[in-house]
């Protein structure tokens, strides 16, 4: 199928806080054909971020050729704006592959309740690691073959996957679900976490609120202004350049732990401390 050079119809709602790049695999699938030609005809390269894309004159195109609304993605733009606004540094706060393409982390338990399947805008930050509503960790990837969760795809899929992948809570690697990864507690994993980690979680969200509001809250009541995250992303609080606190990596450690206190025997108490990063305040 060929996509005429016209208003498209019969494209999906964008949902609250849905990235373009997930609402632009829905629409695809909606137009019946693969999402490389879906991009094409709005004029957004593959080569570029889709979800910055959105933000700027080009934006303006995509609204009229897609009959968005005035409202459509504006916490989303609002939020990649400051984003760019921040430069390099707002750069390293967005989850990549290689190639450049848009990488999510997923809860499971917040896909397996969406009437509609999708990945909120949130869920694409190296500092949201996880989620607050479910208290467990974000899954980095899929939990069966490990493929990365990367946008916009193709949900018409082509070869061995044809017909087998119809929603965004699958993976386009293997085709199973998310919903089925098994969850992390943030409860049961805490005592293995330092006090240093613990702060990164919770600046994930002191983070996103950080770039919609354009100001920093500090440990001290008072704000600053949205350049005071590149401090405190130098500082390594955003989970920019340390392995990001996933279900995956607490998964591993969980059971390294355990593993060891089951092959050792039981010990005397020693004095000495475990060395640390000095504690750092939230945001």
């Amino acid at each position: 199928m060929t996509i005429q050079p016209s208003s498209l119809s019969g494209l999906p709602r964008v949902l609250f806080l849905e990235a373009p790049s997930s609402w632009l695999t829905r629409a695809a699938l909606s137009q019946g054909v693969e999402v490389g030609e879906l991009l094409a005809h709005l004029g957004i390269g593959r080569e570029r971020d889709c979800d910055l894309e959105f933000l700027g004159p080009k934006y303006r195109d995509i609204q009229r050729l897609c009959a968005l609304p005035a409202g459509a993605f504006a916490v989303t733009r609002r939020i990649i704006k400051s984003v760019l606004d921040l430069g390099s540094t707002g750069d390293r706060l967005l989850l990549r592959t290689v190639e450049g393409s848009p990488i999510y982390r997923v809860c499971p338990s917040c896909l397996s309740q969406q009437q509609t399947p999708y990945h909120a805008i949130h869920c694409r930050f190296a500092a949201w690691c996880y989620c607050p509503l479910h208290e467990c960790l974000l899954q980095a990837s899929c939990w069966s073959c490990q493929a990365e969760i990367a946008l916009p795809a193709s949900l018409v899929a082509r070869g061995r996957l044809e017909g087998r992948c119809a929603y965004l809570s699958q993976c386009f690697g293997c085709a199973k679900s998310h919903c089925r990864a098994p969850l992390v507690s943030l409860t049961a994993v805490s005592p293995f976490m330092s006090s240093f980690e613990s702060d990164q979680l919770a600046n994930g969200r002191a983070t996103l609120a950080a770039l919609y509001e354009r100001r920093v809250l500090l440990p001290n009541g008072e704000s600053s202004t949205l350049s005071e995250l590149r401090t405190v992303e130098r500082r390594g609080m955003l989970a920019t350049q340390r392995r990001p606190l996933t279900a995956e990596v607490l998964r591993d450690r969980l059971g390294q732990v355990l593993g060891d206190q089951a092959n050792t025997p039981a010990a005397p108490q020693s004095s000495t401390q475990i060395v640390r990063p000095a504690d750092t305040p939230a945001l």
